[in-house]
């Protein structure tokens, strides 16, 4: 069902709606769609479905409400509004957060409200993320206030970072550095050549810089008198040693886009 206004070049449509804007590569799927002169796009009813199209990778996203604005400008870049449980899935990337903005101009994601974060065996999460890609690839992650990341390989031990700030440096999508900034803290399972654990180290700082190789930790240097224990494996209270917040979320991660 379709009501469209000629003088006005906006309508209403309802009932398994599909919008699609062939220059952004963009479609979205609607129960309901408000369309406003192609630069204002309201999609709601049955949560939504964004999918797009990003160097040669599927990307997905629902949540309640979906709002596509475009500027007025010659450069017509798109800003995406999306708010109420949003979901995302990517191969490379997952997340869930409860509002989010996209800038199609500067290909820059904010997440607001809690999100959470997945790549590869790493989890990311703060009050706000922002994301900045390049080239459909991730480029930084930025993490503000209680940022926390997570990873681990098996599931059973988990390195974690905490600070007031984190941000993160990508290249190829892998995760290479790391820089902490206030507060910071550190829980790491050292491995020896067999990738079997030898201890558990926990370091408090003012400041940290991690280096990452093959989704490793390399190097660790650590800054503003630091305090650091190493606890033997046998010895090691894993749980008590978790830090403030840890919460490995793996079951809210979407891992394909039935699980939006």
């Amino acid at each position: 069902n379709v009501d469209f206004n000629n003088q006005t070049n906006s309508g209403l449509a309802n009932g398994n709606v599909i919008w699609t804007d062939t220059s952004s590569n963009i479609s979205i799927a609607s129960e309901s769609i408000d369309y406003k002169n192609d630069k204002h796009i309201v999609a709601y009813g049955d949560r939504p479905l964004l999918s797009s199209l990003i160097e040669a990778d599927s990307f997905f996203m629902r949540s309640d409400t979906l709002v596509s604005l475009t500027a007025e400008d010659s450069i017509g870049a798109r800003t995406l509004l999306a708010y109420e449980n949003v979901s995302i899935f990517k191969s490379d990337l997952q997340a869930i957060c409860d509002s989010l903005v996209y800038n199609e101009a500067d290909s820059v994601f904010w997440f607001y409200n809690n999100p959470i974060l997945w790549s590869d065996t790493t989890q990311f999460s703060a009050d706000t993320i922002k994301m900045q890609m390049k080239d459909g690839k991730i480029d930084q992650i930025f993490l503000y206030h209680n940022s926390l990341i997570i990873n681990s390989e098996d599931e059973i031990y988990f390195n974690q970072i905490k600070g007031k700030y984190i941000t993160a440096f990508f290249e190829s999508n892998e995760l290479r550095r790391m820089r902490v900034e206030g507060n910071a803290e550190s829980l790491y399972y050292a491995l020896d050549d067999e990738k079997a654990y030898m201890g558990v180290n926990k370091t408090v700082c003012s400041d940290m810089l991690i280096y990452f190789g093959n989704n490793e930790v390399e190097t660790i240097k650590f800054f503003g008198q630091p305090t650091s224990t190493m606890f033997p494996m046998g010895k090691a209270n894993h749980e008590q040693l978790k830090l403030k917040g840890f919460n490995w979320s793996l079951a809210k991660r979407p891992l394909s886009i039935a699980d939006l």
